[in-house]
Formats: structure tokens, C-alpha cells, sequence
């Protein structure tokens, strides 16, 4: 925990969002703020949890990105309670597939690094604050935690990666550098990732496994033997 401390008073002037570094980090790439893209459907309790996490990131230079499809009843009913200027909802054709909303997703944000922002998932209040401090420390154009964690919602167990590599879900990148996604309705993101991998290199960082948790629920994308491929069972954690 200490290193971890030290570690990050030595970047305070990122914490802080200020532009003026030292020589140490001169090279940096720019980040003037994050949008975080959340691609919703049919999941109000869940979002709600999504957009409290929001709420409670340190980082101040940051926007949500709401894609909604036009038929969700019930999310859109929400969307009327929610009142912020940094939170900006889209309504997209119900027969768009999960890729092609990511698209919208980020034609639709205004800032210069995106992040996504799963409906379904957990971040911590530093998830964004500790991302862009890793993106700018290293110079990076793209940042992945280098594992990650899973929550199995049915089961009170989670998981964690057994290897590194590259998990879309913790991505904070340059806008401009994102491939497109392909027009699928599952695994447009991991093919993204891999057409980005042609021309920027990533760095993993071990300070973001903690700050986000991916969940499963029953109703995933994805089934759970997926999961539990991707994973190796470890323990018990609480979700807050």
C-alpha cells in the first residue's frame, strides 16, 4: 500500500487534472477529458448502478455517453429523471447490433480519450483519475489493466485472469485512434482491439485491476462457461 501511495504523490500534478508537468512527464500525450460509453438496453437497476459510479469519479474532466434503443420503454422513462450536464443520452434504432451502437458511442463524444462504460459492470471513484494518470505517465495512447477481475453474481465467487493481456472493458484510449468496430453482435470490441494493435502499442497496468469489476449476471452478452474459460476461480469478494 505504501509504494502505491508514493507512487501516486508523485503524480499529483495529474491527479489534479494540471496541464503544467514537470520534466518527468513533458511527453505525455494531451488528455483534456474522458467520455465513458455506455451502450444500454433493458437494464435500469443496473444502470442506475452505472451512472452512480460515475458520479463518484474524482476525475472531473469527464462525460457519459448514453446509447438507448428508441423501443427500451423503461429506460427512457429514467432518462427523464436524470438531470446533468455531463451525462448525454442518444436514442439508436432498436435494429442496430451491439458494434454499431459502439460506433454511435463514439461518434458521439465530445472529449479526447473514451473509456467504456459497461452498463453492468463496477468502478471504483478513482477508475478514471487512476487511468489517465497511467495513459500520461507513460506517454501511451492506449492503456489496458493488465488483468482482470469477474464477479459471479450467481455464485458470490469471483475470478480473476490467470494471464495478461488486453481486456476491452478496462481501455481508457485516444479518440482518434480507435478502430472501428465491426458491425456484430458480440465481439466487435475485442476485434477492435486487435485492428487498433496494428498501429499504437498499449501499455498494461497493474494499478487498474482493482478499479474495475466486471459482473455476471445471467443475462450477459455472453454465457457463463465463457467466464469461466476466460478466468480462474479465486474467491469471495463484496461488490458495493
Amino acid at each position: 500500500f505504501k509504494p502505491l501511495l508514493a507512487r501516486l504523490y508523485s503524480l499529483i500534478p495529474i491527479l489534479n487534472n494540471d496541464m503544467r508537468f514537470d520534466k518527468r512527464y513533458k511527453k505525455a500525450l494531451p488528455c483534456t477529458g474522458v467520455s465513458c460509453l455506455c451502450v444500454t438496453r433493458n437494464r435500469v437497476e443496473m444502470l442506475k448502478r452505472a451512472i452512480e459510479c460515475f458520479n463518484k469519479q474524482t476525475y472531473k474532466q469527464r462525460e457519459l455517453i448514453i446509447m438507448v434503443p428508441a423501443d427500451d420503454v423503461a429506460t427512457l422513462q429514467y432518462k427523464e429523471t436524470i438531470l446533468q450536464d455531463n451525462i448525454f443520452w442518444y436514442i439508436d434504432d432498436p435494429k442496430l447490433t451491439l458494434g454499431e451502437r459502439r460506433n454511435l458511442s463514439v461518434e458521439n463524444a465530445h472529449l479526447s480519450h473514451v473509456m467504456i462504460w459497461d452498463d453492468d459492470d463496477w468502478y471504483s471513484n478513482y477508475r478514471i483519475q487512476i487511468a489517465v494518470m497511467e495513459l500520461m505517465a507513460r506517454n501511451a495512447a492506449v492503456v489496458f489493466a493488465d488483468r482482470s477481475i469477474i464477479y459471479n453474481n450467481n455464485t458470490g465467487t469471483f475470478s480473476i485472469s490467470t494471464n495478461r493481456g488486453m481486456r476491452e472493458g478496462t481501455m481508457i484510449a485516444q479518440k482518434s485512434l480507435l478502430a472501428k468496430y465491426p458491425p456484430w453482435p458480440r465481439a466487435s470490441d475485442t476485434e477492435m482491439v486487435r485492428q487498433m494493435m496494428e498501429y499504437t502499442k498499449p501499455y498494461l497496468s497493474d494499478l487498474l485491476n482493482e478499479h474495475y469489476i466486471r459482473i455476471y449476471h445471467g443475462s450477459n452478452v455472453w454465457d457463463e462457461n465463457h467466464f469461466n474459460i476466460l478466468m480462474h476461480i479465486h474467491g469471495r469478494p463484496h461488490i458495493p
